[in-house]
């Protein structure tokens, strides 16, 4: 005997930053398509600013994330957060190297 459930309640949300590389075969199946544009210029100071709000910068935050909005045409959310915190990880590991900068480990109970 098979049971099949009903699936009259199943909702199916998929997102990705590369549909080109989603298989037609599934694509096909999904009911609808919403594109969400790449963030515009005024996005992308929100969103950097967002991200470097918690950072320990020597300069203006509104400045910076004008500047880099600006260099960055073409990039999603996403690859802002990445940007900025790969900078940050840059940041620290440049200090490091120069011996500005110690790491110490400590353990919180």
């Amino acid at each position: 005997m098979c049971s099949r459930r009903s699936t009259a309640h199943v909702f199916l949300l998929a997102a990705t930053n590369h549909a080109g590389h989603v298989d037609p075969a599934t694509r096909s199946r999904l009911q609808e398509q919403i594109e969400i544009p790449l963030p515009d210029l005024e996005a992308r100071v929100r969103l950097l600013k967002g991200f470097l709000q918690s950072k320990p910068l020597r300069f203006s935050i509104a400045d910076a994330s004008r500047t880099l909005a600006q260099q960055s045409e073409g990039m999603s959310g996403r690859d802002l957060h990445h940007w900025v915190a790969r900078a940050e990880h840059k940041t620290v590991q440049r200090a490091t190297a120069r011996g500005n900068f110690k790491i110490s480990a400590f353990v919180l109970r």
